[in-house]
């Protein structure tokens, strides 16, 4: 499946893919924060950007592998 995504999307960071998979795969029904994995991966050493880390997991759902869910507050505003 990585493999699929990697070549339909022409997919060039393979490493931030492989983190996010295993990470949202992990972690199934967890909240997930884009900011948080940013910087985690930063931390690690592996240069990616929001954007990217944003492109990859459209392209994660677009495959069907993950579904992300928006989360409201009371005032129904979204985070």
């Amino acid at each position: 499946m990585l493999r699929d995504i990697m070549e339909r999307h022409n997919v060039s960071n393979v490493a931030g893919l492989r983190w996010l998979v295993r990470h949202l795969l992990g972690n199934a029904a967890a909240m997930f924060s884009v900011e948080k994995f940013y910087r985690a991966l930063r931390s690690q050493g592996l240069s990616i950007s929001k954007d990217t880390v944003h492109q990859l997991l459209a392209h994660l759902e677009d495959c069907f592998l993950v579904r992300t869910v928006w989360r409201r507050d009371r005032s129904g505003s979204a985070w």
